[in-house]
């Protein structure tokens, strides 16, 4: 994707010295890169069409046109570079009318969000050994781009206020953004959505956003989460 165009890029790093087996095989590793799994059809997710390809000798990479990379090292390094413009993460506009008026889509947000947390689940199974503890970052970048900024409103994507007419639109406050979150591979094997809700909250809070502003979310015992069922049918909120 262009190098100066808006993307947010996740990354999961192990912070124990492990390694994938056999990582250049055909097998199970470039099967999750190649079907990584998705929350419904048609959503925002990390599915590239593509097939894993070996770069350099060093990583493992799939791809889709300028919307959609990832790559992932032998030693558990997994990046996910995703376009933040009108063909991905602002989806619902023109080219022109996003280059006038750069809205993010939160819905979008969410979903990748929790689709990233979910394969970085499956992948850290097959590290060996499994890590304790992984640090899960996510980064915006070109945040300011042709004479205007990235911007997200509140709520859902049906909060006719906030998201049609763009009421409490927040502009990014920086060029760009680098949040990470250090957790536990237990937990995160466990509940993913609520280690997606820390995540999301980095990204919302940046934009000077209130957590209870944070859409498609619900909590249990305190704990808040991404709500998959909410993702699923966001109708339903």
């Amino acid at each position: 994707m262009n190098s100066d165009y808006p993307a947010f890029v996740y990354a999961m790093v192990p912070i124990e010295r492990t390694s994938f087996k056999n990582f250049f095989d055909t097998g199970s590793i470039r099967r999750l890169l190649e079907n990584p799994g998705q929350l419904r059809n048609a959503g925002w997710d990390l599915t590239t069409s593509g097939q894993a390809r070996i770069v350099k000798g060093e990583y493992l990479e799939v791809k889709s046109a300028e919307r959609k990379l990832l790559r992932l090292y032998e030693d558990g390094m997994f990046l996910v570079k995703v376009s933040a413009a009108e063909d991905f993460l602002s989806w619902g506009q023109s080219e022109t009318n996003f280059k006038q008026s750069p809205r993010l889509n939160p819905l979008a947000i969410v979903e990748v969000t929790l689709n990233f947390v979910n394969l970085c689940q499956q992948l850290v199974g097959h590290l060996s050994p499994v890590p304790a503890t992984v640090d899960l970052k996510v980064e915006v970048r070109n945040a300011f781009f042709d004479k205007t900024k990235l911007y997200l409103t509140p709520y859902g994507i049906l909060s006719e206020a906030a998201f049609a007419y763009n009421v409490e639109r927040r502009y990014a406050p920086e060029q760009s953004m680098r949040r990470e979150i250090r957790v536990s591979t237990e937990d995160l094997k466990l509940w993913p959505a609520a280690i997606g809700y820390s995540l999301l909250e980095k990204i919302y809070t940046w934009f000077g956003f209130a957590p209870d502003k944070i859409p498609y979310v619900n909590s249990r015992n305190g704990v808040r989460f991404i709500d998959e069922e909410l993702v699923k049918n966001p109708r339903s909120q």
